[in-house]
């Protein structure tokens, strides 16, 4: 009897708790946000939650006569195929499907299938739980078209941008940034920064900047294009964090060689409107052309008008041909005489292979030994008359534009304007000593008889 009490005691605890559980997960059943909806054997819904209701705008005695078929989009196909697969794997986990809400739009979700079975093992319906993505989904979208937006503005920027790791290497670059540098994606993605940068002072320069105030603006630097051309840029740089952790420099160049030139072109003019010395302005024009196109040497020659000579009157970089020397070329001789003969500038990758360039034994050890092979000449021209030329010689691998011909040409001018005005300047000089050279001729005359005394 005590026995039967006991069990009769256990079983009402085990109901209780069994209640107390029911009480459990009907509570977090009805307060779910996710949708939980349960179908009988034959389709018929019989259970549809607050969270359903919520989402597809039915209520749950609304939906008591109708079908789980009639919420997919797909329609009863789309329920068969799901019940299939449902019956092979015996549930499904984050299956995406599409329903239907009341007012006809499609809900996008992630559903949850399993299958009900009852006390005999018999089947007896479906339990499936499901949660909207449309909003998740639309934010995605809105992403990838705000990705998509930037990554246009990114790739149609007419400044050059890259993403930088610390150490230098290449995340990402955009075709203004290939453009500047010479170089294709592939290219570029092998290399370092470093690779680029002409000297190391600025480097360091540029990294205390950035190691101080984790950003630099307008910091002017040159660089130094596959092609071997040195160009200067603007750089504008900011550290950020990237996804991952990891610090990049979103790093934006704008190529200022342009202004760089007419800059230096500009000092060349001031040069020589404050001073008659035309080997200043000269020696000026060398070493700006020199800095510019990152050359091995600069010459400005004066080509004399009784020997045909080129005469160096100023040099810059790698001394080969030296001013105030008895140094000269031939006028027949190198690629200074070749555009001064051919009145027009003259380009050659390799001036001491070229057919059209001859030179001397010496002329041509001097040039092997300072390493000039491309070089490029452009002959001084005033009133149609040839007076001397600019040449500029470079390191191998270097390939001479035409850009860098307009900027020779432009300082070319500056030089034969200086020399011409220094030959107008001569010649004026000696015409006002002319007379007071017969002046004084005459004085003598007069005064005395001997000839040998006055000559």
């Amino acid at each position: 009897m005590n026995n039967e009490r006991k069990t009769k005691k256990q079983l009402a605890e085990e109901v209780s708790r069994l209640g107390e559980r029911l009480d459990l997960f009907q509570g977090l059943v009805e307060n779910s946000p996710d949708a939980i909806v349960m179908s009988d054997a034959q389709g018929r819904i019989t259970y549809f939650s607050p969270g359903a209701e919520a989402l597809t705008g039915w209520t749950a005695e609304e939906i008591s006569s109708m079908r789980a078929a009639d919420f997919y989009q797909g329609g009863a196909e789309e329920a068969r195929e799901v019940m299939r697969l449902l019956r092979e794997e015996g549930q499904l986990r984050n299956y995406q499907v599409s329903f239907k809400a009341k007012d006809g739009t499609s809900i996008e979700v992630y559903a949850s299938f399993s299958l009900l079975y009852d006390s005999n093992g018999e089947f007896s319906g479906t339990l499936v739980a499901w949660k909207d993505f449309s909003e998740r989904r639309q934010a995605e979208e809105a992403l990838r078209e705000t990705e998509d937006r930037y990554r246009g503005l990114f790739e149609d920027s007419q400044d050059a941008i890259g993403i930088v790791t610390a150490d230098g290497r290449f995340l990402d670059v955009n075709q203004s940034w290939l453009d500047l540098l010479g170089a294709t994606r592939e290219q570029a993605m092998d290399m370092n920064a470093a690779d680029f940068y002409v000297d190391t002072a600025g480097r360091d320069r540029l990294m205390d900047e950035m190691a101080r105030h984790g950003s630099v603006k307008d910091f002017e630097y040159k660089l130094r294009r596959l092609d071997g051309r040195e160009i200067y840029v603007q750089l504008n740089i900011t550290s950020r964090q990237a996804s991952d952790g990891t610090m990049v420099n979103q790093t934006i160049a704008r190529d200022v060689t342009q202004r760089k030139w007419a800059e230096a072109l500009e000092e060349v003019v001031q040069e020589f409107t404050a001073t008659l010395d035309y080997q200043a302005v000269a020696q000026k024009i060398a070493d700006n052309v020199c800095t510019l196109l990152g050359a091995l040497t600069v010459n400005v020659f004066r080509l004399e008008g009784g020997t045909g000579n080129l005469t160096p009157i100023s040099a810059s970089g790698l001394q080969v041909f030296q001013p105030d020397t008895e140094s000269f070329l031939s006028r027949e001789s190198g690629i200074s005489g070749l555009a001064v003969r051919e009145r027009q500038a003259v380009v050659s990758q390799d001036m001491l292979s070229d057919p059209r360039i001859t030179y001397t034994d010496d002329e041509r050890a001097a040039m092997e030994q300072a390493g000039i092979r491309p070089s490029l000449s452009v002959p001084l021209i005033v009133k149609d008359r040839v007076i001397g030329a600019v040449t500029v010689g470079a390191a191998a691998g270097r390939d001479f534009k035409e850009e860098d011909i307009d900027l020779v040409r432009s300082f070319a001018g500056q030089a034969a304007l200086a020399l011409e005005n220094a030959r107008l300047l001569d010649e004026a000089e000696r015409e006002r000593q002319r007379p007071e050279a017969l002046y004084e001729i005459s004085n003598r005359l007069a005064g005395v008889h001997d000839t040998d005394e006055v000559l």
